[in-house]
């Protein structure tokens, strides 16, 4: 709807028009693309039972189709682009899957995240740790008796990190923490007494690695599903690896705060609107010309400081620094030339990190790694 007259603008998905085929839930993904789900069987000029994906701009389904066979009451997509569906169906995405599952943002196959739940799921919601709260009809679901409400462990780590400049703040996320409408950053000078808002977020999109041009699955059988083969092409996922806000003057000199603060909606019916924060101090240094520092901690995935690991720097010209932690898991690179880009990375027998690439311009703290689960 334009947002001065209130009349609907020329987007038109047009799903079919029907008391029983309603439109439950939607999610915008961090590249504008429009999930649905619902009781539908045509949307956005396409066959589509259930659950869709939408351009922006033209209101046209695309070809990610996990085709579930009965209603979706509800969605909810993750930091690393994973959407999670919840209804009274008993396949999805090519597998047996009752009432609850996770879909893969560029195939839509359900992945092995697998609740079970024995009756109809209503309402879904990711909490910050990457938990997953869910409602319904149910008495059992994920091996356990539980009466209509549960929460469900998730095999993905919620990963979430805050870097601070004198110029540029960046919240970057990844794994199964909930994806964010919208970010704002504030800053506080007198320990969190007060806050100054900065500014909103800008997303920034890394693309999921394509899959094959097509991939076919067969329908599984059941009573709520006829028999069928089911077509996916495969369009990127989007994952949003980071929210950030540039062109600011942070004061150096002085421990001042920066609250990340994202928004998300989920449930059923998108009924609840839910708030994720995050706040840091940060001390920042004015450049010098010898060169600024780097710093962070390398973690496990359960949270605790590994020492000893070997943290790598290596700049545009493949010329390589060498760090070790310490006890507690920090590392440090001083004197760093300012306006390169670099690469992290870091070296453990028992743990496996993902490499991270830096601009600095200013000092760096809190770049920390933490290790991906098994």
């Amino acid at each position: 709807l334009d947002a001065v007259t209130g009349l609907a603008d020329s987007w038109d998905p047009n799903a079919d028009v029907d008391f029983n085929t309603q439109v439950f839930s939607i999610a915008v993904q961090s590249d504008g693309r429009v999930l649905a789900s619902g009781g539908f069987h045509m949307i956005g000029g396409q066959t589509r039972n259930f659950i869709a994906r939408l351009n922006a701009t033209t209101g046209l389904a695309d070809s990610w189709d996990p085709n579930p066979s009965g209603a979706v009451f509800a969605i909810a997509v993750q930091a690393d682009g994973k959407v999670l569906a919840v209804g009274n169906f008993g396949s999805i995405g090519g597998q047996v899957r009752n009432d609850i599952a996770r879909l893969d943002g560029t195939s839509g196959l359900a992945d092995s995240f697998n609740p079970n739940a024995d009756f109809i799921v209503r309402s879904v919601a990711v909490q910050a740790d990457g938990k997953i709260l869910a409602g319904g009809q149910f008495a059992n679901i994920g091996g356990q008796p539980r009466g209509l409400f549960a929460r469900l462990t998730n095999d993905t780590a919620a990963l979430s990190t805050l870097a601070v400049t004198t110029t540029t703040v960046t919240l970057t996320r990844n794994g199964s923490g909930p994806q964010f409408t919208r970010a704002t950053f504030e800053k506080s000078t007198d320990n969190g007494a007060t806050y100054t808002f900065l500014g909103n977020a800008t997303p920034s999109i890394a693309q999921l690695p394509a899959a094959p041009p097509e991939i076919i699955f067969a329908a599984s059988l059941t009573e709520k599903r006829n028999k069928g083969v089911a077509k996916l092409s495969a369009p990127s996922a989007p994952l949003a690896s980071g929210y950030t806000l540039t062109g600011q003057s942070l004061p150096t000199g002085q421990n001042i705060l920066i609250r990340a603060r994202g928004y998300f909606r989920s449930g059923y019916l998108n009924g609840s609107e839910s708030t994720e924060e995050k706040v840091q101090n940060a001390y920042l240094l004015a450049p010098v010309a010898a060169g600024v520092s780097v710093t962070g901690r390398v973690l496990t995935n359960d949270g605790r400081g590994l020492r000893n690991a070997t943290v790598t720097m290596t700049d545009s010209h493949g010329v390589t620094r060498y760090a070790r932690t310490s006890s507690f898991g920090y590392y440090r690179f001083g004197d760093v030339t300012v306006g390169q880009t670099y690469i992290l990375a870091v070296g453990s027998k028992r743990y496996q990190f993902a490499t991270q690439v830096l601009n600095v311009t200013d000092n760096l703290t809190d770049i920390d790694f933490i290790a991906q689960p098994n």
